[in-house]
This record gives C-alpha cells, structure tokens and sequence, in this order.
C-alpha cells in the first residue's frame, strides 16, 4: 500500500541520515562541480516542465545555486557512503539487475532495450548505473537492519 511504501521510505531516509550525520568529507572541487551542475541541470528541467518561464528562473538564480551545492554535496555523501557499506559488505551488481535496470530506463524513455544500451555505452554511463545499484542494495541492506522507534512525547494513536 502507499503507507507502507511511504513508512519504508521513511525509514530508509532517516537510518541514511542518521548515518550521514556522523560523516564529515570534503570532495574535489571538480567533482563538486560536475555534480552541482547535474542538479542544478534537472532543477532548471523541472521547472521549464511545469511551465516557469525563464526569466523566473534566472532571477532565482542565485537560491537554484544555493539548493543545487547543498543538494550536490549530499548527494555525494550519500553516494559515497552507500559505495563503502556495498564493498563492505561485498554487494554486487549481478547481470540480470543491470538488465533490469537498464529495461526499466527503456521503458521509461520509450526506446527499445538494444537502444538503451547502446546510448548508455556512448555516454560510458553503464558504471553509473552499477553504482546506483549497488547504492540501493546498500541502502536495503541497512533499512533491513534498522529499527524504528516511536517519537518520545508522539501523540498516541487511535487504533
């Protein structure tokens, strides 16, 4: 159901937070860069898709900056933390995952199977893709060993 979908979300959010927040790395300004400009590239999208005109954008600009730097660097942490729990524990990406990976982003982009393939190769994007698998088993792997516990002073629920 969508509640349970939503509290196992939930959780794997909090324990992922929980965990960065013991965690302080610095990333080289390159890869910072490329990053920032990745997201600030899909809020920029995201925006011309629900129809903000472009001079709206821009005088945003300085805030789209802000949030794409914020985001950019937890998204880094994350992914590098994620990366060292999956060596950690010895995850890996097997054949039939990549193939279901890579069948989902064909769907979704309505080309066909081979297609995909074939532009993940040019762009040299299949180790990406390895990494946020791998990113999601690690992600699995502490959600699953992760208890939840009630809020001290939560309002009590009505059964």
């Amino acid at each position: 159901t969508t509640a349970e979908r939503e509290f196992e979300d939930g959780k794997r959010n909090g324990a992922l937070q929980q965990l960065l927040a013991k965690i302080e790395c610095e990333f080289p300004t390159q890869m910072l860069r490329n990053e920032m400009e990745a997201v600030l590239r899909d809020i920029v999208q995201e925006n011309q898709g629900r129809g903000v005109a472009e001079d709206e954008i821009r005088k945003h600009e300085q805030e789209l900056v802000g949030m794409a730097n914020q985001t950019a660097r937890e998204r880094l942490r994350s992914t590098f933390f994620l990366l060292r729990v999956a060596e950690k524990e010895n995850l890996k990406v097997s054949e039939e995952e990549l193939a279901q990976q890579v069948a989902g982003m064909a769907m979704r982009y309505k080309v066909t199977f081979d297609k995909m393939v074939k532009d993940l190769r040019k762009r040299n994007a299949i180790p990406m893709i390895q990494e946020q698998i791998l990113c999601r088993k690690a992600l699995d792997l502490i959600a699953a060993n992760v208890t939840v516990l009630e809020p001290k002073n939560a309002p009590a629920t009505k059964a």
